[in-house]
C-alpha cells in the first residue's frame, strides 16, 4: 500500500495512527509483536531493488517471523484426554530417556533445540 493511501487512512481516522497493528509500518509491526530481529532478517532477505513495481508477498515476512519464533519462543503441547497404553515387553523399573525436538526444523547439532522425555512402562498417548 502506498504512503498516500496509508496517510489517508490515518487522517480520516480509519486507523488509530501510524502504529496501528493493522498497518504494515515498522511501528505497526512492532505493536503486533514482530521482533526487530525478524524485521531485520526480512529486510536482508528481500534485498535492494531499483524497480518501483516489485511486489513482496506477506508470506516472506511471516516466514522470517516464524523462523525467529522457532528459535526464541518455547512451545507446549497439551493432550486433554490421553489414552493410557501399557507396554508389556519392558521391565517395570526401566525408564528410557529420549530426546525430542522442540520444533520440527530444529538443528541436529544444537543441544538447546532438544528436551528430554521419559519413556516408561505406563505411557499416555494421543489417539485421534
Amino acid at each position: 500500500m502506498s504512503k498516500g493511501k496509508l496517510n489517508r487512512l490515518v487522517i480520516e481516522n480509519y486507523v488509530d495512527g501510524w502504529d496501528d497493528p493493522r498497518l504494515m509500518t515498522l511501528a505497526g509491526l512492532r505493536r503486533r509483536g514482530v521482533t526487530s530481529t525478524a524485521i531485520n532478517a526480512f529486510v536482508r532477505g528481500i534485498g535492494i531493488t531499483t524497480s518501483d513495481s516489485s511486489m513482496i508477498r506477506l508470506e516472506r515476512l511471516e516466514y522470517h517471523v516464524r523462523e525467529e519464533l522457532n528459535k526464541t519462543a518455547s512451545l507446549a503441547m497439551v493432550v486433554l484426554h490421553p489414552l493410557k497404553v501399557v507396554i508389556t515387553n519392558l521391565e517395570p523399573s526401566s525408564i528410557i530417556d529420549l530426546d525430542a525436538k522442540k520444533w520440527p526444523d530444529a538443528p541436529v547439532d544444537d543441544a538447546s533445540s532438544y528436551y528430554k522425555v521419559d519413556f516408561s512402562l505406563s505411557l499416555y498417548v494421543l489417539v485421534l
